[in-house]
């Protein structure tokens, strides 16, 4: 049995092996429902472009048989999906395959190193304890249906920018800007690689709100279904941030420019995950009437803890 790098021709049997994997680790959890489909192919050729360097197999005698996607952003690591073929499991492979992806990412300069896992999930809570991995923040999603009409607001102060739309050199300065503010507000994070992946590979857009020439917020959102058999078409924020000094009542701009981007592109729904650093912003989505759907936990290795700053409106999806 031997790692390796994971290569584009590998995707196709590694979805198999995750779908396989989540069945029975939803069996194992009591789960009613258990049957998890493939993923798009699309999406992981987007979780794959973000860190081809950080993605690997393990295998044995030119089978397959597990696998590890890591992801850098900045100094910011953290692994998803880390999965084993069902018949392999309790070999101590994953145990291998958790170590190698953990040695990726500190050899990458991270300093913050984690993952996210179902509350639920007794065994995999377990091993990762094992493995120097401590509970950190629950990370919740909260959905919201994108109603046939907008309600009428206040038009909003700032004007969106739209990564897609620009120019080989406005996207240099795009990123520029979006590094700005992601580290006035976390300085241990950098999105340009989950920018650029979900723009190369078609899977949605990033926006910068820019007001009076100054960025105050930033999102990255998903527009494709993750899955094969994926039903509901959903905006899924993978990351938002809003300038440091952004108050609480002028949240309502950003949260209208999401329906809007949905609306716009033919969606029915909004997801956030919200980790909970802090509650201000998961009151807000409450009285906005998101509704909470599920939950996982975060978890950091000992020493590489993610510990947000401040209160700020900041979120992201370690999925």
């Amino acid at each position: 049995m031997s790692i390796r790098l994971l290569k584009k021709s590998d995707l196709h049997q590694v979805n198999g092996i995750i779908s396989r994997a989540f069945t029975q680790g939803r069996l194992d959890d009591g789960y009613a429902y258990t049957d998890v489909p493939m993923c798009k192919p699309e999406f992981l050729a987007m979780y794959y472009a973000q860190c081809p360097q950080g993605c690997f197999v393990l295998e044995e005698s030119g089978h397959i048989q597990g696998a590890v996607f890591c992801h850098v952003w900045g100094k910011t690591g953290w692994f998803g999906p880390l999965v084993l073929a069902p018949e392999k499991h309790h070999l101590g492979l994953g145990k291998q395959l958790t170590q190698h992806a953990v040695s990726f990412l500190k050899g990458s300069g991270c300093v913050v190193i984690g993952m996210e896992v179902n509350p639920r999930s007794s065994r995999n809570i377990g091993f990762y304890g094992k493995m120097h991995f401590i509970p950190s923040v629950l990370s919740i999603d909260m959905i919201k249906p994108v109603p046939a009409m907008l309600p009428a607001v206040q038009k909003s102060p700032h004007q969106l920018v739209y990564y897609s739309r620009l120019s080989k050199s406005e996207r240099l300065e795009f990123l520029q800007h979006a590094s700005h503010l992601t580290k006035a507000v976390m300085p241990t994070i950098d999105y340009k690689p989950v920018i650029q992946a979900i723009d190369e590979i078609r899977q949605g857009e990033s926006v910068l709100c820019m007001l009076r020439g100054t960025p105050v917020g930033l999102a990255v959102m998903q527009t494709e279904p993750s899955l094969v058999e994926e039903q509901n078409a959903m905006l899924r924020l993978i990351s938002f941030v809003a300038h440091p000094k952004t108050p609480a009542s002028y949240i309502q701009f950003f949260l209208h420019d999401f329906l809007d981007l949905a609306k716009s592109a033919s969606l029915d729904r909004i997801m956030i995950r919200v980790p909970m650093y802090s509650n201000r912003l998961f009151k807000i989505l409450l009285r906005n009437n998101y509704r909470v759907v599920s939950s996982d936990m975060r978890f950091v290795l000992e020493g590489y803890a993610d510990e947000q700053i401040g209160s700020f409106f900041h979120v992201n999806r370690w999925v």
